[in-house]
This record gives structure tokens, sequence and C-alpha cells, in this order.
């Protein structure tokens, strides 16, 4: 007898062309989370929410109709919300973007592009820039001083009492322990302090 299910299957011989096709798939999951997220905003801002009374029950109608949660649905709304068209790109991962989005709308003080910026440039998982929103916005509630800066190299966290945090990215060798040289510019001043 012929199976002819193996005939819908890809045609994976090679490690590569197992990559490919999982990176594909991603990337295919990826937008439709983006599309479920978009039509959502669109449907709340054409008052299909107060036609189902609110937006809770369009969120659970929308998860019913693709088998999700409407927690899930909540989220996919919050990070098209957040973040426009535009400002998606593949990289930072999906899950970043969710969670960027949902300590944004928690906290006005939190400029999502910004951090979206700094996930990208240092290639943080969702953990680690959720760690870091949540370290800055400490430090800020305790009247600290905080900057956020980005760059390839480091990101300063937070700057007050005396004490600077930088995160290095991945490729930076440096080991915990050691001493560094750190420079701060300023861009209205040309000289750096060391």
């Amino acid at each position: 007898m012929h199976n002819t299910t193996t005939a819908l299957l890809p045609n994976i011989r090679t490690l590569d062309d197992l990559d490919i096709y999982l990176t594909a798939a991603m990337q295919t999951e990826d937008a439709a989370k983006w599309a479920t997220g978009d039509a959502l905003v669109a449907a709340i801002e054409h008052g299909l929410a107060a036609q189902l009374g609110g937006v809770r029950a369009l969120l659970e109608y929308a998860g019913v109709a693709i088998g999700r949660g409407w927690r899930t649905m909540h989220r996919r709304r919050v990070a098209a919300e957040t973040f426009p068209p535009e400002t998606r790109s593949q990289r930072p991962a999906w899950e970043t973007y969710c969670r960027i989005a949902e300590l944004a709308g928690s906290d006005e003080t939190i400029d999502p592009l910004e951090w979206l910026a700094i996930a990208a440039d240092n290639e943080y998982t969702a953990e680690q820039i959720e760690a870091a929103i949540k370290q800055t916005h400490a430090d800020a509630q305790r009247g600290q001083r905080v900057y956020v800066l980005r760059g390839a190299a480091a990101v300063v966290e937070a700057v007050g009492n005396g004490r600077i945090v930088l995160v290095l990215a991945r490729d930076v060798d440096v080991q915990a322990g050691q001493d560094v040289t750190v420079t701060l510019a300023y861009e209205d001043e040309p000289a750096a302090q060391e």
C-alpha cells in the first residue's frame, strides 16, 4: 500500500534543507501573528468590538475562529497596536515584540521603539529585554537618573548613585569580574571622559 501523505511532506534531505524550511515556517508563523493583530486592531477601529459587547468579546470571538485563547489574541492586538508595520522586521523575535509591547502598555514612560532598537542591536532575547526594561524602570522609580543608550558593543542600562550597569553584546570578549575601561562621550561636547 502506498502512503499518500509522504507526497505532502517537504523535501528535506539535509540539515541545510531543514534549516531553510524551519526558518521559512517561522517567518510564515510570525507573519500570521502580525496579520491577526492587525485584523483585530482594524476590527476595533471599525466598531466590531462594540457590536459584540466589548474588546474581550471580540478577542474571544477571534480566538475561537482560529483555535486560540482570548489572551493570545490580546497579545497579538497589543503588539500590532504598539508596532506599526513599518517598525517590524524578522529581528528581534516575535516574543520580544510582545514583551516590549506589554511593558510599554503598562507604563507610558517606556518608549517601545527605543527598546525595540536596543533589543535588535544587541540581539536580546525576550527575557533579556524584559529584565533590562524592568531594572531600568526600578532604578528610575528609586529616583536614580537613568540613561538608556544603544550601541553595537554595549548598552548603558542605568546610571545613578555612582553606579553604571553595562550589558555587553554576545560578541564582546569580556569575562565577568574583568577590569574594563569605559569611555563616555557626550554629543554636545567634543571631549570624552574616561
